[in-house]
């Protein structure tokens, strides 16, 4: 848990609950972009602030992994309330680049991985050998 003054603050959203939180929290952040000159080093608001900073945080990071685990499980409706986090907070088109250069990085190596572990005995039985364990790899 965590309180005002505790500084430790725990923040588990429901996925139902992200998409709202994440629309909330963007308008919050535009306002303390705009006010943070006047804001800062105001006592009062100190704890606000760092709790808006911790809940900002804690919905980034719960929507990457969401994304994470929904494009690993190819889960479509945990994947539609990721990219909706995303595009409220502002940051769609980078969460969507970040993830296709992972899945393309993960691509590449699995199929580094096929290749390098096809049998070179299946190898040696000429092109028609090479080629049932290449697809033996890919299967």
């Amino acid at each position: 848990g965590g309180g005002a003054g505790s500084g430790a603050w725990r923040i588990e959203l429901s996925s139902a609950e992200l998409p709202k939180a994440a629309v909330a929290l963007r308008e919050v952040e535009e306002i303390l972009e705009e006010e943070e000159e006047r804001l800062d080093g105001v006592e009062l608001v100190a704890p606000e602030l760092q709790f808006a900073r911790s809940v900002g945080a804690a919905v980034r990071r719960q929507a990457d992994g969401m994304l994470r685990e929904a494009l690993r499980s190819l889960n479509q409706p945990s994947l539609t309330t990721a990219l909706q986090v995303f595009f409220s907070l502002g940051c769609l088109r980078d969460k969507v680049e970040e993830a296709v250069a992972a899945a393309a990085a993960s691509l590449g190596t699995d199929v580094s991985d096929a290749l390098t572990n096809i049998d070179a005995r299946a190898a040696r039985g000429g092109r028609a050998g090479w080629v049932a364990a290449l697809w033996g790899q890919v299967e």
